[in-house]
């Protein structure tokens, strides 16, 4: 039989949290409805007064529900709270340990995370950039300005821009650099910051530019 549309969307559109309360509601609500047909199967409403009734209901109520709340929603938390933690830590890990440049920045462009390898090759330390300044700091003003155009066009475009950069330290020596950047998008995908990952590649450029001198120089042999 196929799904409802309307009942299938609103389904899945239920946050976990109304879920997991309307099963606690139901699964009292039946715990209830048990413990007060054994007490009228046992006549027990006869025979106490009206206030052990609602001790004892309460009590057996708490014993059967506690276990249940805590096996099939608190313990799944926590788990899944564990889970989701490890798997930042390795990933935070992971960035900080990269032999590669990675920066964030929100919308407006300021910086609002760099790892040890962007302080390592541009000099800034986090203190320094962070929420403080943006990534025009590492303009060297030797590439093209359409070639900043074209990149923020990509990524406004909401896709991966890659290219290479010519970019300047704090101390003001030149790096050339592999760089893709990522726009970061919110759950209605919209864009709310940045993502770029950066390479050094200056030495490989200063190999390459070597052996074309040493090729043009034999040519002249």
């Amino acid at each position: 039989k196929p799904l409802n549309p309307v009942t299938h969307y609103n389904m899945k559109h239920i946050p976990n949290i109304v879920k997991i309360a309307l099963i606690v509601v139901l699964y009292t609500a039946a715990m209830e409805f048990a413990i007060m047909t054994v007490i009228e199967m046992t006549g027990l409403e006869n025979t106490v007064s009206s206030f052990v009734l609602a001790v004892l209901d309460t009590l057996t109520l708490s014993i059967l529900v506690v276990p249940f709340i805590y096996l099939f929603v608190v313990k799944p938390i926590q788990e899944h709270e564990r889970n989701r933690s490890g798997e930042l830590n390795k990933l935070r890990k992971a960035v900080e340990t990269s032999g590669e440049v990675m920066f964030m920045t929100d919308l407006n462009g300021v910086f609002t995370y760099v790892n040890p390898e962007f302080t390592r090759l541009y000099g800034y330390a986090p203190e320094e950039v962070v929420g403080k300044v943006t990534p025009r700091i590492l303009k060297s003003n030797k590439m093209d300005s359409g070639k900043y155009k074209a990149l923020w066009d990509t990524v406004l475009a909401k896709q991966i821009a890659h290219a290479e950069m010519i970019n300047v330290t704090k101390d003001g020596l030149i790096v050339i650099v592999e760089a893709s950047t990522n726009p970061i998008l919110n759950d209605n995908g919209d864009i709310v910051g940045f993502f770029a990952i950066q390479k050094d590649i200056s030495e490989e450029k200063q190999s390459a530019l070597k052996i074309k001198q040493l090729n043009r120089f034999y040519e002249m042999i």
